[in-house]
C-alpha cells in the first residue's frame, strides 16, 4: 500500500502511518494530524494534531500548510493567531489549494477586505471548494463587496448544493419559495450558517 491508500484508511492502519509519519513522510504526517483531530484510530488531541500537521507544513505540504491555518485560526492545539492563520493559508493557497484558497477568501471577508476576500474565494469555489461556492453566492445575495446578482447566486448555490453542502441546500430551498419567505428571514439565515465555513 501507498501512503494515499493507507491515509484513506487510516484509523485501521493507525500504526503504518505513525512510522511512515516518524520517518518524515510529509502526507503521512498530515494524514497523521487528521487522525488526531477527527479522533481516527486514536484518541482525539489537539496538541497531537497540531504537532504533525507543523511538521508536514515545514515542508511544504499545502495540504497540511491548510490544516495548520485553520488551527492557529480556531486555536486548535495553539493559542489562536490571525497573523499565523493568514501567513499559512496564503503558502497553501498560492500553491493551488482550492480549501485553503475559499478558506483565506473567508478569513479575508471577516476582516471586511472584500477585494482579496472575494478573489480568494472566486479561485476556492471555482476550484471546487463547496464552502467557497456558498460564501460566494452569499456575498451575492446581501450585496457584501459586490453586486447584488441573483443569476451568481443561483450558480454558486447550486454548485454548492450539488456537492451536499446542507446550508447551500436550505438557502436554495428558501428562496424557491421567495414568495412566502421575507428577505429579512433569509438574511438571518444566510448570516447565521453563512460565516462558519470550517467544519
Amino acid at each position: 500500500m501507498n501512503v494515499e491508500e493507507i491515509c484513506r484508511e487510516a484509523g485501521k492502519h493507525i500504526d503504518e502511518v505513525r512510522k511512515l509519519a516518524e520517518d518524515g513522510d510529509p502526507k503521512a504526517q498530515n494524514c497523521l494530524g487528521a487522525c488526531y483531530q477527527r479522533g481516527n484510530g486514536v484518541n482525539r488531541d489537539l496538541d497531537e494534531a497540531f504537532k504533525w500537521f507543523k511538521k508536514a507544513a515545514e515542508q511544504d505540504y499545502a495540504p497540511a500548510q491548510h490544516a495548520l491555518g485553520i488551527c492557529y485560526f480556531a486555536g486548535d492545539g495553539c493559542a489562536a493567531d490571525e497573523n499565523e492563520a493568514f501567513k499559512w493559508l496564503k503558502k497553501a493557497a498560492n500553491k493551488g489549494d482550492n480549501e485553503a484558497q475559499g478558506d483565506l477568501g473567508f478569513l479575508y471577508v471577516t476582516k471586511n477586505d472584500y477585494s482579496n476576500g472575494l478573489h480568494w474565494l472566486q479561485k476556492g469555489a471555482e476550484g471546487g471548494y463547496a464552502n467557497a461556492q456558498y460564501m460566494l453566492g452569499s456575498l451575492y445575495i446581501e450585496g457584501k463587496g459586490v453586486k447584488k446578482d441573483n443569476v451568481k447566486v443561483e450558480y454558486w448555490l447550486n454548485k454548492a448544493a450539488a456537492q451536499g453542502h446542507p446550508e447551500a441546500i436550505n438557502i436554495k430551498n428558501l428562496l424557491k419559495n421567495k414568495k412566502s419567505a421575507n428577505k429579512g428571514c433569509l438574511i438571518s439565515i444566510i448570516t447565521l450558517f453563512g460565516m462558519i465555513p470550517f467544519n
